[in-house]
């Protein structure tokens, strides 16, 4: 490829491409071009597929609309292995069409009058993925646990070839609502045998158990895999029993080429591998260690990856207290605030002036997919962001952004948080964080009424389950409030909140002086408190997430619904309920 780059004529160019191998079908592979990276040969070779031109023979054409970058790229004499990368005007949405039907995973489309921006997303550039919809065999399930544990984990799908026999196409276990997973296992339980149908053994998450192959599920799924499994698989309905399927998914999923290519190198089931994101190397070892009870770290940073567009959002800008379990939640766990050893060059730091050990002390950022999956490698579960940011931009110019002395830090924007947050807890007579059924529906009450407070107040809120027992809601404020003056605006909110509801809320701190009531604790608020945020794994042993909630949906969850195996699936049905919460910049009180 380098070598055909420099027949090309001219004194210099920058192009922008992607290095492509085709399948028989004419279709990318990225698993063929892992394997050709990696120097195994085959019958194929890549391409460098040219799409753009930034540089050419000195002038910058970056500013340039890219209907004029595009002809004079396509003036150029490409050969051997660079190639043009055609593209198709005004015609949307019959190519998208016609793209999804070859097998192709979407299109991407461009303004023509847009120009160059180097590392930065806009709209005047849009990727459409499209999403596959087949109908399946399902020939058994895998048991569940946790919030499953009644009903399954997921169906084992599979699919007749030529002379009849039925191959294994998958399990899917996103997509079901609490009815159907009840009215599923009903069926299910009346058609079990004993011999597998599939005509080869079948490796499956969770003890398999295997019925007859009557019921024809309708499943939505990006594409397949080399191995002939499907990638993304969403359930959508049993033919000619449930109602239509719902819409479809909010494309906001991976979010990125980069986290597929993760997600593709996971799945090859290595134990150790060394991935590349980002232009960056990543060394994955122990991949098989259970950090969760029959949950791997490969399954942390499948996750991590399925999520990291919604979970980097969350993350973005905040410096991190990281909560780490090397030995998984079994053994010891410990918090870190701040990180002494060498860091890779993709993770970005700040110092933050301490004010107990008298010096700057340096802090992680996760504020992309590299130091995201870095994070899941170095077993930290729990990622607790600040409440406040370290850019002033858009709504806080006028505050500094300095922190390693403490009059820089005192002036800085790390003293204004981004919202007020109210943690509702159940309490537990035994003093431990123990689900129940009680102490949930009650929290849930609390949070509606709170819900209801804050409406009067003319303040939107958004709701999230802790992962564990109880539920957090966050106020998104403009940054023109410190710390201190949140944590009191709290803290009126919940005694307000407790003077309504004596028999539900308390304020105490001490446990025994609250039984059965839930805690409003307001002291979540203030410089540098943090909390678990929103899709962060959690130390317990279903591995549960920390999970955005639609209000008019709460009374219908429990927070054992949201795992790292359901999460990503629930993720593309839904999309983010939290994004774009910060854009509201709130006023406490009048503006």
């Amino acid at each position: 490829i380098a070598a055909s780059i420099r027949q090309i004529p001219g004194d210099s160019l920058v192009l922008d491409g992607e290095i492509v191998l085709l399948d028989d079908g004419g279709r990318p592979t990225f698993q063929g071009l892992m394997k050709a990276y990696h120097g195994e040969k085959g019958e194929r070779t890549p391409f460098y597929w040219a799409f753009d031109l930034l540089h050419l023979n000195g002038m910058d054409l970056r500013k340039s609309p890219l209907g004029e970058r595009r002809s004079a790229l396509e003036e150029l004499r490409f050969q051997g292995s660079v190639r043009l990368l055609e593209s198709i005007h005004e015609e949307g949405e019959i190519l998208f069409e016609q793209a999804t039907k070859l097998g192709f995973e979407g299109i991407v489309g461009k303004k023509l009058s847009s120009p160059y921006r180097e590392g930065a997303r806009s709209d005047d550039w849009v990727k459409i993925k499209g999403y596959h919809s087949e109908e399946f065999l399902v020939c058994g399930y895998t048991r569940g646990f946790g919030a499953r544990e009644h009903t399954f984990g997921a169906l084992l799908l599979g699919r007749k070839d030529g002379e009849g026999r039925i191959r294994f196409c998958g399990s899917v276990g996103g997509g079901f609502s609490d009815a159907e997973l009840l009215e599923l296992r009903a069926k299910l339980d009346r058609m079990r045998v004993d011999a597998s149908p599939f005509s080869e053994t079948v490796t499956t998450k969770g003890e398999p158990v295997f019925v007859r192959p009557e019921l024809v599920a309708e499943v939505r799924f990006m594409s397949w895999t080399a191995e002939r499994r499907l990638r993304f698989p969403v359930f959508r309905r049993l033919r000619g029993d449930l109602e239509e399927a719902p819409p479809a998914p909010a494309l906001d999923t991976t979010g990125s080429d980069e986290a597929d290519a993760v997600i593709e190198a996971l799945e090859r089931n290595d134990r150790e591998m060394q991935i590349t994101v980002e232009g960056s190397p990543i060394q994955l070892t122990s991949l098989d260690r259970q950090l969760w009870p029959g949950v791997t770290k490969r399954d942390l940073l499948l996750y991590l990856a399925k999520v990291s567009n919604a979970y980097l959002r969350h993350l973005r800008d905040r410096p991190l207290t990281m909560v780490r379990y090397p030995d998984g939640i079994e053994g010891e766990g410990f918090f870190q605030r701040h990180w002494e050893a060498s860091l890779p060059e993709f993770v970005q730091t700040v110092d933050i002036w301490s004010q107990s050990g008298g010096e700057a002390k340096r802090h992680l950022l996760c504020n992309n997919l590299p130091t995201l999956l870095w994070l899941g490698q170095n077993s930290a579960i729990e990622l607790h962001p600040w409440h406040s940011r370290v850019v002033t931009a858009p709504d806080a110019e006028g505050l500094g952004a300095q922190f390693d002395t403490p009059q820089d830090l005192e002036d800085s924007v790390l003293e204004y948080p981004d919202y007020l947050v109210c943690d509702l807890d159940p309490n537990v007579p035994t003093g431990k964080e123990e689900f129940t059924e009680e102490g949930w529906r009650r929290t849930v009450d609390v949070a509606l009424a709170l819900h209801d407070l804050l409406d009067s107040l003319k303040l939107r809120s958004f709701v999230k389950t802790t992962g564990k027992t109880g539920l957090h809601i966050f106020v998104p404020l403009r940054r023109i409030y410190e710390g201190d003056q949140v944590k009191e605006a709290a803290r009126t909110i919940g005694r307000f909140l407790m003077e309504k509801m004596p028999s539900h809320v308390t304020m105490e701190t001490r446990l025994n002086k609250r039984p059965r009531k839930v805690f409003f604790d307001a002291n979540m608020n203030g410089y540098g408190r943090t909390l678990a945020s929103a899709y962060s794994p959690r130390p317990v042993p279903d591995a549960r997430v920390s999970m955005p909630v639609d209000w008019n949906r709460l009374p219908y969850v429990r927070p054992g619904m949201f795992t790292i195996a359901t999460v990503p699936a629930m993720l593309a049905e839904h999309g983010d309920l939290w994004k774009g919460s910060l854009d509201l910049r709130q006023h406490l009180g009048a503006p």
